[in-house]
């Protein structure tokens, strides 16, 4: 992928202070390549869930984030959440330092964003 064409897309140092749309599209990106890895993955009976799918969706993940989306019932949405809450240990709630590192590494992981540091920041 070319990415001279593209002009770097300076975002704040902190995760507080950027802009949403940028947020947005960063983390869909990072989706996106976690997609296509996961493509990669053979289907069979013990490696697919609620959480797969054998087909790719019709929308794509950025207009996905960038809208709110209906049509769930709140008895699936409970299902899915507690076969999630398990997967993450129940660890509902983070510092704000763990997700400022996650903001980082976000910004990092993507070319089209580079994070302004000031001459004062250890991170």
């Amino acid at each position: 992928m070319n990415h001279t064409s593209q002009q770097v897309i300076e975002v704040p140092e902190n995760f507080e202070m950027v802009d949403i749309n940028h947020l947005t599209h960063m983390i869909a990106d990072m989706l996106d390549r976690l997609i296509a890895h996961n493509d990669q993955i053979p289907l069979t009976p013990s490696s697919i869930s609620r959480f797969h799918s054998r087909a790719r969706p019709s929308i794509s993940v950025s207009d996905y984030l960038c809208r709110i989306v209906g049509g769930i019932t709140t008895q699936e949405l409970n299902t899915l959440e507690l076969e999630f809450l398990p997967l993450i240990d129940w660890q509902l709630i983070c510092t704000k330092e763990i997700l400022q590192q996650y903001y980082v590494n976000l910004v990092n992981q993507n070319p089209n964003y580079r994070r302004f540091v000031s001459s004062e920041s250890e991170i």
